[in-house]
């Protein structure tokens, strides 16, 4: 006979059992909801997301931020797309300077670090702000925080000889691109790049695949008269003509026969690109002193900045530009935006 401690010992072994069939169902269970998961996450990414920073102007010059989504059309090599998401003027932006530490701006860098304390000083509480700097390489001088956080002002000092000025612009935008929300890149220097090894070819196309947008401040060429600045509001939409590899290369050859300006004319176009190229503003000085007033237009510019975001209706292929142009279903106003993207190789 099964005494009372054997029928324990049985029935203990049929719940385990039991326990054990229950654990294994459900483990299966999500095991196949895991892998349904998978599959369907796996249809459903995509990697070509395009953000498009867009100004709005009416025909006076003065900034419209006032736009909702319903106002906007985009188009991609001349097809309407779908706009999948709208950033309003109101929202948070990261603002990411990067300052030629190189000696020929050394004795304007105290100047161009109280602009910039008073630039800081306009923006919203949430905005967020990162100061890098540049000689043979790039530094980061202030990690990226909340206004905020800043309690002091920003200080700013020379470093080196050298100029890594195509190489630390790569480097910013691949810092740049991890941030999500608005973001903009206010860039100080004269556009001479002596070290690195990158050439300006390479970096128009790393900007041509960021979203975004540069607000250049060249100061100090030896071309421009007493008062050259230069203000894009005033034809405030940019022509959308890009520089082929062969204008955008300065050759020993050209220097010998043309002379020292024609280096200089490719430095221009080049800085003039990085901002029509992106959606923001070019502005260029041989007066430190006018880049007060500069700071002033980024600062309203910024104000009232809209980021339209679509995925692209035809599949693009690696390596593929495809133009860019907005639409404002309003009449009177003008737009000044990011013209083409290059998909990513």
């Amino acid at each position: 006979m099964i005494n009372v401690r054997e029928k324990l010992i049985m029935a203990n072994c049929k719940l385990s059992e039991k326990f054990l069939n229950l654990c294994v169902v459900f483990l299966l269970g999500i095991s196949l909801c895991c892998l349904s998961y998978s599959q369907d996450s796996e249809l459903s990414i995509r990697n070509d997301l395009v953000a498009v920073p867009v100004t709005v102007f009416d025909r006076q010059g003065r900034l419209i931020g006032s736009l909702s989504e319903k106002d906007f059309e985009i188009y991609e090599n001349g097809e309407l797309q779908e706009i999948v998401e709208f950033e309003s003027a109101r929202e948070p932006i990261t603002i990411v300077f990067v300052l030629d530490l190189s000696l020929s701006m050394i004795p304007y860098l105290n100047k161009m670090a109280d602009y910039a304390n008073t630039f800081i000083d306009g923006l919203q509480e949430e905005d967020c702000i990162g100061i890098y700097g540049f000689y043979d390489d790039l530094q980061e001088l202030w990690p990226i925080v909340k206004r905020s956080r800043i309690t002091v002002p920003v200080k700013i000092y020379g470093k080196g000889a050298r100029t890594a000025l195509y190489k630390s612009i790569k480097s910013v935008i691949d810092r740049v691109n991890t941030i999500k929300q608005r973001k903009a890149v206010i860039l100080f220097s004269d556009g001479k790049d002596t070290f690195g090894g990158v050439s300006s070819k390479d970096v128009l196309r790393k900007v041509s695949e960021s979203d975004a947008a540069f607000y250049v401040l060249q100061f100090g060429d030896a071309t421009i008269s007493k008062n050259p600045y230069y203000d894009p509001g005033e034809n405030a939409y940019p022509s959308g003509d890009t520089l082929t590899s062969s204008d955008n290369i300065i050759s020993r050859r050209d220097l010998l026969i043309l002379g020292p300006d024609t280096r200089q004319k490719k430095i221009n176009e080049f800085m003039t690109q990085l901002a029509e190229r992106t959606g923001g503003r070019y502005f260029r000085s041989a007066e430190i002193e006018d880049f007060q007033e500069a700071f002033n237009k980024i600062l309203q510019d910024l104000s009232a900045k809209y980021y339209l975001y679509y995925y692209p209706d035809r599949e693009p292929k690696r390596g593929e530009q495809r133009s860019i142009r907005i639409k404002v279903l309003k009449d009177g106003m003008v737009v000044t935006s990011r013209t083409s993207v290059l998909y990513k190789q």
